[in-house]
Order: structure tokens, then C-alpha cells, then sequence
């Protein structure tokens, strides 16, 4: 490994000169690892997006999952490490190569420590590397007068234009993710993770642009400032022009391939838990919330049995077709009777749909029961439940296909589920293609906190209070949601009950 040296003595000519190339060829070197990293940044964002699909839906990520979400954030610092990296070799090839405007008959409209500086003040770092840019390629014009002076304006290739605005349009778009992501504290919901790492993927695809670019800046650069050197002293100025190539000092060399070592072993482990993730099967039983939940969950024992004291006001058993559960058929979904079942097929990918029965009277307590199974659709993020509603409000509870559950309000309008408790695979859940039992209990609470609580197969799942809920409900509902579309979803055996 060599770096061109043009010593101050006369007998090299162009006093004060020293090659940029030595510095060039490092920086170049760690811009590429810093590309390939931000490559590999980008298929981590999309096994992100990819874990945080089905998690919209439940409104929490299962245990598993949330460990291999976590685990892809370590791509992110080997990313930021390699940046760092890469910035100090870019930005010592930068300065060099402003040291020698002078020597090469030009003056800089800036101090040698601005090359520095202008990377590390905030917002000033906007625009004045980009100047200083602009002047390292006007004033190295090998076609140019030897005495240049203060060159303030010329020509400037499109790449270069191209560099910076990558450049400066990644750290936007890094610098919004981070903030929709909750910065450093944790983010308000699963919807503003799936925002963030969505911007962070077309960040980091931009950031391969932009290390592209530059090293195409680096190399473009500094040889137009090689072939000025030369033009310079073939023509006799000063004591005549030579190149004087010399090794680098050794510690020099350790250093960088110390630091080049560091960035590999990095780059590996990085690789390596992407590998891993992308291979890990399903996700496993037990649950970590990804967001702050508006409510509170009691820590009642799994399986207590349902609680007695339940006045029936109704029951269902799907026979009879004109007992006014909704009737419809179009391009989004179908409900209605079907062999002595009720039946509600989802066909938009993404969707989740009501059949909504509204009863004669409005009741401070309410329950729903139904058996429900899920014969068609995905077998881990669809699902099927009950609700209760006053007019377009109330709480859905939802059991889903991979035997895990949510209960949720929904604030109406057409807006999405808040998520209020959920969790991984109870034993006393069944998964696709099975019936559940489900039970949703709806406690208006007047002045206090609403409160639900599910009920499977006949025994206690959990319970969660909600402020934001009514103090009375006058409509029960069947649920079904779907990911992918189309799913299917059969209910039969209704029953509403008062307390």
C-alpha cells in the first residue's frame, strides 16, 4: 500500500503539495463497506415491516417477534458504526485535498479547518461541505491558468448535485423516522413502528446512492487534481514537478486495517441476524406489548371460570334467515346465512368487518357469546370475535387464528382499533379451523372506567378497563378480520345477556 507524497523541497517543485490519492483510496474503500451496510440496513427494514405486518392487526407483538425486532436494531449500529468510520476517511481525504488548493495556484474562500468544521456545526453542515466541494473541483481544472486566485463560480458535474441532495435528503428522512419511531423512548403505537421503519428503508436505499455517488466525487476529484499537479509541473513552474511515492507509516497502516477489521466483523454479525431472523419459524407463544396501552389488564389467574349472575336476553342459532342479522354481497365482503351458520367473508386484504344487531333497549352490562371458526384465510393473523357497541363505539374481542387474542375499542368513524389488552397462545385456545367459544362482557361503568372481559371455551382469559368507554351499550355484533384476504369466518349459537 502506497501514498503519493510531493514534498515541500525544491527539488519535488509545487512546495506545500501532497497527494491526496493515499487518503482517496481509503475513503473510497470504506465508503463501499459503508454502501454495502446500508444495503443490508434496507433488507433489515423490510424484515421489520415484514414482523410489524401482523402485529397491526393483533395490536402487539408476540414474544418472538418482538425479540427478532429488536435484534434487527443491531444492523442499525453496525450501520451508524460503519458511518462513522467512513466519515473520517471521507472527511481526511477531504481536508488533503483543500490543503492543496495553494500549491496548485488557488486560493480557498475558507480555512483549512472549515473542510473539518463545516461537516460537525449543525445546519451550517446543510450547505458548506457543498461549497467547499465545489471549490476542490473548480480550482483543480487541469486546463485552468496556473495563478487562479479566489474561483468563485464554473461548471460543476451532475453528480454532484445528485451527491449532495441524497445526502442531505437521507439524514431528513433519518432524522423524521427517528422522531415518528418515539426517538429515544418508546413509540406511541404499532402503526407510527410501521411508519418509521418504512422511512428508514427508503433512507437507507438513498444512503446507497449517496455512498455511490461520493465515491464517484472522491475519484473524479482527485484525479482531476492528479492530472493539474502534473500539468502544473511538466510545465516547469516553481522547480519542476515530480511525484515522490512513499510507504505509509506503519501505524498508520494498523490503524486502518484495525479499523477495517472492526467494520467487517460488524458487517458479519450483521448479515448473520438478518440470516437468522429471516429463517425463524412462527412466532412462539407469550407476548411483549410494543405500545402503551389506554387501559388497565387485571392479573387474574388464565382459565377461571365465566362468572354466573347473566340474565339471557336472546339467542341465535342461525337457522331461521330472517332473525336480522345483516344481509350483503359486494366486491369487499359477503355476510349472511349459510346452512344453518352465520357467515362472514372477508375479501379485501387488510379489512375487518361488522354484523351489527341493535337491540330494543340500551343496558349497563352487556354479553355476547358466539362459537366461532375460522375455516379459510391465513393461519396466524386472521381472526374472529364479538362486540358491543352504543351506536358506532364500543369493544371488539377477537380471538385469532394463531390462538392468540385482542379486545380493542373502536372509537367509530371509520377510524382503527386501539388495542387495550392481548396476548400470546392461551391453552384454552383454539387456532384455524377449530371453534371457539368466545364471550365478551361490557361493564359501563357511569362515572367510572368501562370494563371487558373475555371468556373462552367457558373459562376466564382476561379483563381490561378503558375511561374512554360508554356508560351504556344498545348493539351486539359478529366480527371477522383479515390480512391477506380472502378469509372466512363461521359463527353459530348466539346469545346476549344482561346484568
Amino acid at each position: 500500500m502506497t501514498n503519493d507524497v510531493l514534498s515541500s523541497a525544491g527539488v519535488a517543485g509545487l512546495p506545500g503539495y501532497v497527494s491526496a490519492a493515499g487518503t482517496a483510496r481509503w475513503a473510497k474503500r470504506a465508503l463501499v463497506v459503508a454502501v454495502v451496510a446500508d444495503a443490508l440496513g434496507a433488507l433489515a427494514d423490510l424484515a421489520q415491516i415484514a414482523l410489524l405486518r401482523p402485529a397491526g392487526h393483533r395490536g402487539f407483538l408476540t414474544a418472538s417477534e418482538a425479540s427478532d425486532f429488536d435484534s434487527l436494531r443491531f444492523v442499525g449500529w453496525v450501520q451508524l458504526a460503519v458511518f462513522v468510520v467512513a466519515a473520517v476517511f471521507f472527511i481526511g481525504w477531504f481536508r488533503r485535498a483543500y490543503r492543496n488548493l495553494p500549491p496548485l495556484g488557488a486560493q480557498g474562500r475558507f480555512s483549512t479547518k472549515w473542510a473539518v468544521a463545516a461537516w460537525l456545526v449543525p445546519i451550517l453542515n446543510e450547505w458548506r461541505p457543498k461549497q467547499i466541494a465545489n471549490e476542490l473541483w473548480r480550482t483543480s481544472d487541469p486546463d485552468a491558468a496556473a495563478n487562479q486566485g479566489v474561483v468563485r463560480g464554473g461548471p460543476l458535474p451532475t453528480f454532484f448535485w445528485w451527491w449532495w441532495a441524497t445526502y442531505v435528503g437521507a439524514q431528513s428522512l433519518d432524522s423524521t423516522a427517528f422522531r415518528i419511531g418515539g426517538g429515544w423512548s418508546s413509540p406511541a403505537t404499532i402503526t407510527d413502528l410501521k411508519t418509521s421503519r418504512g422511512i428508514y428503508f427508503a433512507a437507507d436505499v438513498i444512503w446507497v446512492a449517496a455512498g455511490v455517488l461520493a465515491v464517484l466525487v472522491v475519484a473524479r476529484t482527485t484525479r482531476r487534481q492528479e492530472e493539474r499537479a502534473a500539468r502544473l509541473g511538466a510545465a516547469g513552474l516553481e522547480t519542476g514537478y515530480r511525484v515522490l511515492r512513499a510507504e505509509p507509516a506503519a501505524k498508520t497502516r494498523r490503524w486502518a486495517w484495525a479499523g477495517g477489521g472492526l467494520v467487517l466483523a460488524g458487517f458479519v454479525a450483521a448479515a448473520a441476524v438478518i440470516l437468522m431472523t429471516l429463517g425463524t419459524a412462527k412466532p412462539k407463544p407469550s407476548v411483549a406489548s410494543a405500545a402503551p396501552k389506554p387501559a388497565t389488564s387485571s392479573s387474574s389467574p388464565e382459565g377461571q371460570p365465566a362468572t354466573p349472575g347473566w340474565q339471557t336476553l336472546g339467542s341465535d342459532d342461525f337457522s331461521d334467515p330472517s332473525t336480522g342479522w345483516l344481509v350483503q354481497e359486494d366486491t369487499s365482503s359477503k355476510m349472511g346465512y349459510v346452512d344453518g351458520v352465520y357467515e362472514i367473508a372477508v375479501r379485501r386484504p387488510d379489512s375487518i368487518f361488522y354484523s351489527l344487531l341493535p337491540l330494543q333497549n340500551s343496558f349497563g352490562a352487556l354479553r355476547v357469546e358466539v362459537d366461532a371458526t375460522l375455516r379459510r384465510g391465513s393461519r396466524a393473523y386472521d381472526g374472529a370475535g364479538v362486540g358491543c357497541f352504543l351506536a358506532d363505539k364500543g369493544y371488539v374481542f377477537l380471538v385469532w387464528s394463531d390462538g392468540s387474542y385482542t379486545i380493542a375499542r373502536d372509537p367509530g368513524r371509520g377510524r382503527d382499533l386501539i388495542p387495550l389488552a392481548g396476548a400470546g397462545r392461551p391453552s384454552v385456545l383454539k387456532g384455524f379451523g377449530a371453534a371457539n367459544r368466545i364471550a365478551g362482557e361490557c361493564v359501563g361503568g357511569g362515572a367510572k372506567a368501562t370494563r371487558m372481559t373475555l371468556y373462552a371455551n367457558g373459562r376466564w382469559i382476561t379483563q381490561v378497563s378503558d375511561v374512554h368507554g360508554p356508560g351504556v351499550f344498545d348493539t351486539v355484533g359478529l366480527v371477522a378480520e383479515s390480512d391477506r384476504g380472502p378469509t372466512i369466518a363461521d359463527f353459530d349459537g348466539v346469545a346476549v345477556a344482561e346484568r
